[in-house]
């Protein structure tokens, strides 16, 4: 009953989150959770959690459990939630403007450095500026260092990694998403990946011809080393084909490059680019275009060229020239002549060529996009180019429906049956499942009640496929002392605290509903697997029981002693 009441509780209290925002901090410009303020002013333990208001109808109602939860497990607590947008959270979190903030990351690649890379100090990602040079070194040795091409041992030490961050509540899990989707009848084909591409429509079928899809947000850009979203990066790897792509399963193949070669110490990667392969201008597509984008993503303010240094790709000089200021010529991409791309590595990567199919690693003619100008390219269909599966027909940065049509001189046109697609926002479940009754859109995302109702449905029931999203929703604190905060989070214990507070099951049984899972580990499951075993690294949900689970006695205890250490 209690539980339910909370439910309740927490749809109504939607209504007064921008009266509570409005009010703002009790204490005006004064830091949120002062202990010692000035004039021996009351003590208080008031605290802020952003969350972004465009990302999913559940979203908010997680934010308002959260503080439900947390005020309810600790009274001497005070949560005021402040929804954003999904742009305005995350330039606070990079800002460090914030306190606590209801965040998610998805995996660009099937390796678990994809999340713990996150938190090495100074990593673009580490929202909360941690710093553990434990950690940093670990995290070296097995990404550049002696355990990179030792598999066994490099995964041994990645557990090991992961246990200091949840060990120290770095961030907080709590769940693992998934797509509920909705998907009309006669459509086939769709490959769905928790990986880098959610969605792939090569091989999809559709009776029209023409798939309408639903997207969640607004595309805001085409362009490779200005993306960052998933909606984005769909649409671009809808028109352009790296050196590899997809299968089915997710694994590597052949896409621009046939074939490559990998030298015997597993640091020189050749490849051999197919000759049949144009842009939609006509023009050849050659290794020059893949040495040009490579090396253009290092002199910009590309937030993915992160994927190019020694945590990820392992690219020879990238950290040189990221963070040293060296020439971006030095960069070990070279194109040997118009078909054969010599890439040069700082340490083996054993996932080297599943990386190839992440958009950042596309290609970019060269002569195009001097011709349309950097501040112009990948903003229209006229200032684009293709060479996938389909053509650019119709975009505007931020628009909410772009087209794509079938590329006609793709080198694979003969396998691409579909006409072109169709991407439409749609603001809100209930509108996603509104659209898919009425034929607007062949697939379209749902969760929360819809996804109880279709369920009971025993027509569109048979239309619901539930699948991995891949990204992970977590909590995340601010460490320092900022213009929001006062720095109370450094105290690992108050993390600890609010880790151990929180009824997962409870989140994703009763407000996410689309068949997320709830996660106690900060690499997510069903993403990353073991070359050797085949093994889910995060198969053992219970590993990190101690530091995260739901546990109200010691959630009091860690907030008794951080109280202690804070003088409150």
């Amino acid at each position: 009953m209690k539980r339910m009441k909370a439910i309740v509780v927490a749809v109504l209290a939607l209504a007064m989150v921008a009266a509570l925002c409005a009010c703002g901090n009790k204490g005006g410009d004064t830091p949120q959770g002062s202990g010692a303020a000035d004039g021996g002013a009351a003590k208080g333990m008031t605290y802020t959690l952003i969350y972004g208001n465009n990302e999913g109808d559940e979203v908010a109602l997680v934010a308002q459990s959260l503080k439900d939860q947390w005020e309810e497990a600790f009274p001497d607590v005070t949560i005021n939630l402040q929804p954003m947008t999904k742009s305005e959270r995350l330039e606070k979190m990079q800002n460090d403007n914030y306190t606590i903030a209801l965040t998610r990351w998805g995996p660009d690649y099937a390796d678990p450095m994809t999340y713990l890379g996150m938190w090495v100090t100074d990593a673009p990602n580490n929202y909360g500026f941690w710093s553990n040079p434990e950690y940093d070194a670990i995290i070296k040795s097995a990404s550049s260092g002696e355990l990179a091409g030792d598999y066994d041992a490099r995964w041994a030490a990645l557990y090991d990694a992961e246990e200091m961050v949840m060990k120290d509540a770095v961030i907080t899990p709590l769940y693992t998403k998934a797509n509920a989707n909705l998907i009309a009848d006669g459509v086939q084909g769709v490959e769905f990946h928790p990986v880098a591409l959610n969605r792939v429509y090569k091989r999809a079928t559709c009776p029209s011809g023409t798939m309408n899809v639903m997207f969640s947000t607004n595309v805001m850009s085409l362009d490779t080393n200005l993306a960052t979203d998933g909606d984005s990066f769909e649409v671009i790897a809808d028109c352009i084909d790296g050196l590899t792509q997809m299968d089915a399963e997710g694994a590597a193949q052949p896409a621009i490059a046939e074939s490559w070669d990998i030298s015997e110490d597993q640091m020189t990667y050749t490849f051999h680019l197919r000759k049949d392969a144009v842009w939609n201008n006509g023009t050849p597509v050659t290794a020059k275009d893949f040495e040009f984008a490579w090396k253009l993503s290092m002199t910009a303010n590309v937030e993915y060229n992160y994927m190019f240094d020694n945590t990820v790709a392992c690219v020879k000089n990238a950290d040189a020239i990221l963070y040293e200021g060296a020439d971006p010529e030095t960069l070990g991409v070279k194109a040997l002549d118009d078909y054969t791309l010599e890439v040069q590595l700082e340490a083996p990567v054993s996932f080297f060529p599943s990386l190839m199919y992440f958009p950042t690693f596309y290609p970019i003619n060269q002569a195009f996009y001097e011709q349309v100008g950097a501040d112009n390219y990948g903003t229209s269909p006229e200032t684009f180019l293709s060479n996938g599966a389909f053509v650019l027909s119709e975009y505007t940065p931020g628009t909410a429906s772009p087209k794509v049509v079938k590329n006609p001189n793709y080198y694979d046109a003969a396998s691409v049956t579909l006409n072109g697609i169709n991407y439409q926002v749609v603001d809100g479940s209930d509108n996603a499942l509104t659209a898919f009754k009425n034929g607007t859109l062949d697939i379209s995302v749902i969760s929360g009640d819809q996804v109880g109702a279709v369920e009971k449905d025993a027509t569109l029931s048979k239309n619901l496929n539930v699948t991995g999203a891949g990204y992970m929703w977590y909590v995340t604190f601010s460490q320092t002392k900022n213009k929001d905060s006062n720095g109370d989070f450094a105290n690992a214990d108050l993390r600890l605290a609010f880790a151990n507070a929180i009824d997962r099951e409870f989140l994703v049984d009763n407000y996410v509903m689309d068949g997320s899972l709830p996660t106690y580990t900060c690499v997510p499951p069903q993403f990353a697997a073991s070359a050797t075993t085949g093994e889910d690294f995060s198969a053992d949900q219970t590993r990190f029981q101690e530091y995260c689970s739901y546990n109200l006695e010691s959630a009091q205890a860690h907030f008794e002693d951080a109280k202690a250490a804070l003088g409150y």
